[in-house]
């Protein structure tokens, strides 16, 4: 019985308000979109083929067909393995130092054509803890990553 009410508070825990987790799971939805768009766009079979792949096979596909950067994908894979993490450990919290890596990475690989990924690593470097962070700020980092692909 003790293990069920602790699966149980983990679950009620996950369900509490996550500034984290909304924003970062549709930013990666909305870069997995476009990636499937410019895929098409350049090779029409091949994104029908990748129809149902997993967002991996989508980004291997984009590198090899010059749609993302190898910087980029790193990038993007770093992202692929943070929503891994929400998707496999029910518990799982970033650190700030996660973010402020993801976001040093990203500022490197893409274009920043509006200062969002700037203005995220300063909103990130500025707070003590990743709840305080301002959630608009966090978000510009998938606009950037969209404006490039």
């Amino acid at each position: 019985m003790a293990d069920i009410v602790e699966e149980m508070d983990i679950y009620y825990e996950t369900l509490n308000e996550r500034p984290d987790l909304g924003w970062f799971l549709q930013g990666h939805m909305v870069v997995e979109f476009m990636l499937r768009k410019r895929l098409s766009e350049r090779n029409p079979e091949l994104a029908h083929q990748l129809r149902k792949a997993s967002f991996f096979s989508i980004l291997k596909a984009a590198l090899n067909n010059d749609i993302v950067s190898q910087i980029a994908y790193d990038v993007l894979s770093q992202i692929n393995s943070i929503r891994n993490k929400y998707a496999h450990e029910l518990s799982y919290r970033p650190t700030l130092e996660e973010w402020i890596g993801l976001w040093s990475s990203a500022q490197n690989a893409f274009s920043d054509m509006t200062d969002g990924i700037e203005q995220g690593l300063a909103e990130l470097e500025s707070v003590q803890r990743l709840e305080d962070a301002n959630r608009f700020s966090l978000n510009e980092l998938f606009v950037q990553i969209c404006h490039d692909i």
